[in-house]
């Protein structure tokens, strides 16, 4: 006879095998210590202290800023062979090949991603967004899952390493991914809102939309819009279940309305930005400054559900351009830290098909980039990068 402590889905899972048990402890400062455990072949030792700091670095992040973790305890269990983990209530069996055996790479180099660290922090992120917030039997429950937890991910992965180490997942695990799967995929394109079974959506183009909105609307808002369905909903293990219809409408009720539009283009439609430089930077040296001017090309396109079928937003007659974009300055060359560090950075809002911007600069820059950080879905990036040198 099982217990648990908390109600939890009809949702379990039975492991039986020769396993080696290690033991940690994770100060909870928000109440008792939770005690950690990791099961595992006995030669399979190679990533275990790495999952442990993952799993304190994911229940560290995401009682800080959603909501304590809700049980005594927190398993991963190894299984043979297979690619893949599984959450369940304070417990969670993880393969072999995507995390105990799997080279993470050398923590400090910035081209290296390390998916047995985030396997793991996604895995306990459903601990939150699964296991405390569950979604309605409608379009986009598995959004409020997958890609939920993927937001969350990716702040403790961000905490656990840094930026660029999180832009370059967001680069292999977000960005190729869902711009390669959609290709891929017989059946219409939904919009996000109304995703289904798509992974390309449910994980990577949320994740895409999340890391966005943080980047542009602000960090703090976004993940408190979440923190407040989480807190409408918790310990809710009945109707009404959340859809992401009233995620949307948390997020416009959190944000500053002049971000709507761009909450809008995310959720309800298909979008796709394209940005580049219109022609040569000039730069004026001015007593001790540098006078900058940016031609930037600009260029937003609906696809259609139906057939997929790409429009501009010049050649709709009730819509018109009005898009955030982060612009920055750079004397090394970004390619190196994938933008991390410039030494001037401006979000500015675009309204024209072709505009000009001044700026005023204390250092004269090598490298301009349109959009560093990759917030905009967009598919071609090379012409988003100009050397003035």
């Amino acid at each position: 006879v099982y217990k648990s402590i908390n109600p939890i889905l009809n949702f379990f899972s039975f492991m039986t095998a020769e396993y080696e048990l290690q033991r940690q402890t994770w100060n909870n400062p928000a109440g008792d210590n939770i005690d950690l455990e990791i099961y595992f072949h006995p030669t399979h030792n190679y990533n275990i202290e790495l999952m442990f700091d993952s799993m304190k670095q994911a229940l560290s992040t995401y009682t800080e800023t959603f909501s304590p973790y809700q049980y005594a305890q927190l398993r991963i269990m190894e299984f043979p062979y297979q690619s893949f983990a599984q959450a369940f209530a304070g417990t969670v069996p993880f393969s072999e090949n995507i995390g105990f055996v799997q080279n993470p790479g050398d923590s400090d180099d910035p081209k290296r991603v390390d998916y047995a660290s985030y396997v793991t922090m996604h895995e306990i992120g459903h601990q939150w967004f699964a296991h405390q917030l569950i979604g309605a039997f409608a379009k986009g429950s598995n959004l409020l899952s997958e890609g939920l937890t993927e937001n969350a991910t990716m702040l403790a992965y961000e905490n656990h390493y840094d930026f660029t180490k999180a832009r370059r997942m967001h680069e292999e695990r977000t960005t190729q991914q869902y711009l390669t799967q959609r290709t891929f995929d017989n059946d219409d394109e939904p919009v996000l809102a109304k995703a289904e079974g798509q992974p390309y959506l449910n994980y990577n183009k949320t994740s895409w939309v999340f890391w966005g909105m943080r980047h542009i609307i602000g960090n703090e808002v976004v993940q408190n819009s979440v923190k407040r369905m989480l807190q409408e909903h918790n310990g809710n293990m009945g109707a009404p279940y959340p859809t992401t219809l009233e995620l949307i409408k948390i997020l416009n009720e959190e944000v500053n309305p002049k971000y709507h539009k761009l909450i809008d283009d995310y959720w309800n439609k298909i979008t796709f930005w394209e940005l580049s430089f219109t022609s040569e930077v000039e730069i004026l040296e001015k007593d001790k400054s540098f006078e900058v001017s940016v031609p930037i090309t600009l260029d937003k396109k609906y696809a259609a559900e139906k057939d997929g079928k790409e429009t501009s937003v010049s050649d709709i007659e009730e819509e018109s351009l009005n898009e955030w974009v982060e612009i920055s300055f750079y004397i090394e060359d970004p390619e190196d830290d994938l933008g991390a560090n410039p030494f001037h950075s401006k979000l500015v809002q675009l309204s024209e098909p072709k505009t000009v911007l001044k700026f005023n600069l204390e250092e004269k820059p090598k490298y301009i980039v349109l959009d560093p950080k990759r917030a905009l879905i967009e598919r071609n990036v090379k012409d988003n990068t100009k050397s003035t040198m």
